[in-house]
């Protein structure tokens, strides 16, 4: 088998294999031409010939090694599982013979979470209903099973920063315990020895304005506000707010109500770029915490979120830069249908149900913009009632996987966080202990094709399930697919049925949607809106050549 224009390497030259043949066609050719060889060096001459396409045949296809220098080398797969597809035994087929062979599969759990459920040291005591795995938190953990983690305060400062955070207190998307958040309280942890003796530090911090380091990084699992924590807090939940209802009447003077609440920080600048937006023709109207308790405007971020829903506008000051959170004021804006103008360095569209759901301008020097806007938009009622159409329609899918993020409450997202950790150890020692090395594919001499074993999970579950995809169905579109079948063929229902809206509900009818496909304890920050979730055909491929019987989590919506 030659390879043209590869480059081998032939008892330590470089020939292209093209170049071999027709280089020894030519000196033979002027051997058999020349008169002074007498017909038995010709004889010779193609003897020798034949020797030498013999001997290059021999280091082709004998067990002289070949190396082929290519651009692209083929990355180091894991040392714990076995690359090359090989068929399976006589008589077996691919799929069946691949989840036989997986220590880690359907059943062989060694932990029964139910009866030996995720322990977490803090400092309150409760059982967690309705979770996918047992989950109990509480004060004093017994002597015969340790803890899987202990909740600890955070810095002083942080925690500091996190009680005067607004979103601590107002109804930001946690209006209870099984919701978003927390009940408005901070987890009380508890004392260093107690939870010396667990696996895991979780750290909770209603606030993500501060960031909080801990030693041992590795052993830290961090519950705050921001999408990019290991555990979200406090996101906006259907349950808290109604965001599907029509927009409320819109009545009040002037149009624009502007939120002054905590934190208080570069309040001046604020109330510049108020008077700015006032002084060239848009009233203002400045309510909020922040204002002095004298001023008629004062107001209790829960009065101040009932009051904009009269207004047309909400401008409203965003500090995080980049955004990991909005205040609870964006979305009481939203489900009462008042069009939140935001002052914001990053961009919030990660966050808006549709992208003209909005408008969103930088420092200061854009006030004009902001003047421009609004005057336009009250003129001409057909482009503001545009602003809040999707709710007659329907949200952005991505507004959709975010608000159904609370349907399981954070105390039961821990837990799950820290069992999946826990089985995945437990994993890496079934492998290493397993007899032979960890198959996840196989050759399927039936289509000719090397078959992939995956596992896929709802995000909010814990039990996987197993599918299968061969070497030309390693794309996107196949991917998504398969596992819509999967589910579809289980008549799976989500977890947000029940949950959402009836205007979402299509009078009962469940249509399950594949939104997002990423792997195992990615962020929610990076799956919703950044490159966590696979969205190209080589990345999906570069991850399951890499990884064995890669376990998945799906979005579905």
């Amino acid at each position: 088998m030659l390879f043209p224009g590869g480059l081998m390497r032939v008892g330590g030259r470089h020939l292209r294999g093209s170049k071999v043949l027709p280089l020894l066609q030519r000196r033979l050719a002027l051997a058999v031409g020349s008169s002074r060889f007498s017909r038995q060096v010709v004889v010779l001459l193609g003897v020798l010939a034949a020797l030498l396409l013999l001997n290059l045949l021999f280091y082709l296809f004998g067990g002289i090694s070949i190396e082929f220098v290519t651009d692209d080398p083929l990355p180091d797969l894991p040392s714990l599982w076995r690359g090359d597809a090989q068929p399976p035994p006589r008589g077996r087929q691919c799929a069946a013979w691949l989840a036989e062979v997986d220590p880690t599969g359907a059943g062989s759990e060694q932990r029964d979470w139910q009866r030996q459920p995720v322990v977490v040291a803090a400092g309150e005591s409760r059982r967690v209903g309705g979770c996918a795995v047992g989950c109990l938190f509480t004060r004093s953990p017994p002597d015969h099973d340790a803890c899987d983690a202990a909740v600890v305060a955070p810095p002083a400062d942080a925690a500091a920063a996190a009680g005067g955070d607004e979103a601590s207190s107002a109804a930001g998307g946690a209006g209870g315990a099984e919701a978003g958040g927390l009940g408005g309280q901070a987890m009380p942890g508890v004392a260093a020895e107690v939870g010396a003796a667990c696996a895991y530090q979780v750290v909770w911090q209603r606030s993500a304005r501060e960031a909080v380091v801990m030693p041992n990084a590795s052993r830290v699992v961090a519950m705050t506000s921001s999408l990019s924590s290991d555990v979200p807090l406090g996101q906006p939940s259907w349950r808290d707010h109604a965001f599907m209802d029509p927009p409320t009447p819109k009545h009040a003077s002037p149009p624009i109500v502007a939120i002054l609440s905590h934190p208080c920080s570069s309040l001046q600048l604020k109330l510049d770029f108020i008077a700015e937006v006032s002084r060239q023709g848009v009233p203002v109207h400045p309510l909020g915490s922040c204002l002095p308790a004298s001023d008629a405007h004062h107001a209790t971020p829960l009065a101040a979120q009932q009051r904009l829903c009269g207004h047309r506008f909400a401008l409203l000051f965003e500090e995080l830069a980049p955004l990991h959170a909005m205040s609870p004021h964006f979305w009481a804006a939203l489900a009462c249908g008042t069009v939140p103008i935001v002052v914001a360095k990053g961009s919030i569209a990660m966050f808006a149900p549709a992208d003209n759901a909005f408008l969103q301008v930088g420092r200061g020097d854009e006030v004009r913009q902001v003047v421009e806007w609004v005057g336009y938009l009250l003129r001409s009622q057909r482009a503001y009632s545009e602003m809040t159409r999707w709710k007659a329609d329907v949200p952005s899918d991505a507004f959709l996987a975010l608000l159904d993020l609370p349907i399981v409450s954070p105390h039961c997202r821990l837990c799950l966080h820290l069992a999946t950790k826990s089985a995945r150890a437990s994993h890496l020692v079934a492998w290493d202990e397993s007899s032979t090395r960890k198959v996840c594919r196989c050759w399927d001499e039936a289509t000719n094709t090397t078959l992939y074993h995956l596992y896929v999970r709802e995000r909010g579950t814990f039990p996987f399930l197993s599918f299968f995809l061969n070497a030309s169905e390693l794309t996107m579109a196949h991917l998504m697919r398969a596992i819509y079948r999967l589910y579809h063929g289980l008549a799976y229902r989500p977890l947000w049925h029940g949950h959402r809206p009836d205007a979402l509900s299509a009078g009962g009818a469940t249509q399950v949607r594949v939104f997002r496909v990423y792997p195992l304890e990615s962020s929610q920050e990076m799956v919703l809106h950044g490159s966590g979730a696979f969205r190209r055909d080589r990345q999906l491929q570069d991850y399951i050549e890499a990884t064995p019987c890669p376990r998945l989590e799906v979005i579905l919506v």
